[in-house]
Order: C-alpha cells, then structure tokens, then sequence
C-alpha cells in the first residue's frame, strides 16, 4: 500500500517526472496544500507521455510541461464549474416550477398526486417516503411546520414538497409520471416541441443534472462524458461522437435557458467565452480543452 508523501516529497515526483517549477517551491507548497497533490493529478494527467492511456503509466510528463499550466487547467475548471452551477440553478428551477404547475392542475383535486398510482409508477410511489419525503420531513422546516399545523395530512402538498426535492427527485419524478401527453406537455413547456420530445427532453435535462452534480461537489469537468451520447435534438443538431463530451451539454443548457429568458442565454454565452478565453494564449491548455470537452476556440457552436 502507497503511504503518505510530504509536500517536499511531492515537489520532488514532480521534479523527477520532467515538470518543469517555473514558480516559486514556497507558492507550490502553498497551492499543494489548498488544492491537493492528488486532485491536482487530475489536471495533470493529460500533459503526461502516455495519455489517455490509463494501464502501465509512467507519470513522466511532456517535454516542456510546466507546473502553472496544471494550476491553470484547474483553475479553469473551476471557474467554469462556478459559472454552470449559476445558471444551471435557473433550469433545475424552471423544471421543478412547470412540473409541480402542470401536474398539480391536470389532478387538481389531487395536491398529493406524487403517491397516487394512477398517475405515478409503482416502484417509484414504494420507494417515495424513504428516497423523497422522510428527509423533507425531517429536514425542512416548512415540511416540518405543515404536520404540525395539519396533523391528519401524511403529505404536504406537491407545490411544498417539490419545492424542496433535489434535482435528481424532481427528474425522478418526470420519468415516473404515467400520462405520456402531460410527459410531452411538460418538455414542450421546456422548450422541447419537436417530434420523440419526451426521449430528447429526458436526454437532455438528464445530462444538465449530471454536470450540476459533478459541479456541486466539486468534480472534474473539462474531461467529462457521458455514459450515453445526448440523442440528436434541436440544441445539438450536428452528427459526432462529440455529443457526450462537456460542451454539448452546454449548449443544451444555452438551449434551455433561451426558452426561460432570452439575457439569461446571452449572459452564460459570454460567461462562458469568458472562461474559456482565459487559456486562448496557451496552445497546449487550448489543445487540452478543445479535445476533452469539444469546445473549438476557432469555431464555437451557435445557438440558433
């Protein structure tokens, strides 16, 4: 079992893999402790000789690799992980708002409609109370105020409820709804009004909560994909392997956020720029970006 290395030792692996120091041992000590020898092997990993190959790896780095162009490939990752979570709040948002309100008055004598099996499936009406409800019950003070006002109730309503569910709860939700119009009705409200609405929207909103939840708890972004291409839709009409690489699913995001607010999309189009311009100088950080995520610098993918 590897032990432990000390922050010297760990300037000294980068030191005997050919990283080239070019800042100062007591700034390295000091960004080694903030972010990590090991989280920082994430970022570095694409300047080794052997990448993308994971087996047999030597660690030694490229010639001419320097210590801040890792720092800046996290920082950039980073940066890009502030900007998506900010907008990425006002998709999830919208999501939860126009399911609660279309659901809710399509079964308007029924606020509790998330446990009837006339509307939801089995499995997820079972699993709702252990996978939803106990930790609103017992964590959400308004959830908690309504049993106590309404002793007789075992559910707050669904407008109360889902105002607290996660991201992953209410999309959950969505896939477990029965009525496949109301289904279609709800991507159409999302801005998907295209034929196999259901399949593209699910493809779709499932990919943004998939980022959102790399992005909540600090995962690495630049180089993510995903399991399943996103299916051929009207934010990403283009044929490529890249549909299940990170910049795609930004333009999904770019896509939703024009049905919501027209400045919303502009302003994360130019936030976006904005980070991604920061390495446009540094041929091999642009490399690196443009091959993990799909971004092109020369050619960025417009929204229509």
């Amino acid at each position: 079992m590897k032990k432990a290395t000390t922050l010297d030792e760990q300037i000294e692996k980068y030191k005997n893999r050919n990283c080239e120091l070019d800042i100062s041992e007591i700034e390295i000590k000091s960004i080694l402790l903030r972010i990590g020898y090991y989280r920082l092997g994430f970022y570095s990993f694409p300047f080794e000789e052997t990448y993308p190959i994971i087996e047999n790896r030597t660690h030694l780095y490229k010639q001419g690799t320097k210590f801040s162009e890792i720092v800046a490939l996290q920082k950039f990752d980073v940066d890009l992980r502030m900007v998506l979570l900010k907008y990425i709040n006002h998709i999830e948002i919208c999501f939860r708002t126009k399911l609660v309100y279309f659901i809710s008055n399509h079964y308007k004598g029924n606020p509790v409609w998330f446990i009837d099996n006339s509307v939801m499936g089995k499995r997820y009406i079972e699993n709702f109370d252990e996978k939803i409800y106990n930790q609103l019950k017992n964590n959400q003070n308004v959830i908690k105020l309504h049993h106590k006002k309404y002793i007789n109730d075992k559910y707050a309503p669904a407008w109360k409820t889902f105002e607290y569910a996660t991201f992953g709860n209410v999309l959950e939700t969505y896939k477990a709804l029965q009525d496949k119009l109301l289904k279609e009705k709800i991507a159409i409200e999302c801005g998907i009004n295209v034929p196999q609405n259901r399949a593209i929207f699910t493809s779709y909103i499932s990919a943004v909560k998939k980022i959102r939840d790399v992005s909540a708890h600090g995962g690495v972004l630049f180089d993510y994909s995903l399991d399943k291409a996103l299916i051929k839709g009207p934010a990403l009409e283009f044929e490529s392997d890249n549909r299940s690489k990170l910049y795609p699913i930004i333009l999904v995001m770019q896509y939703f956020l024009k049905h919501i607010s027209e400045e919303l999309a502009e302003n994360m189009k130019t936030d976006i720029k904005n980070v991604f311009d920061t390495l446009k100088y540094n041929e091999k950080l642009k490399n690196i970006v443009e091959n993990c995520s799909g971004y092109s610098y020369k050619k960025q993918d417009p929204i229509s």
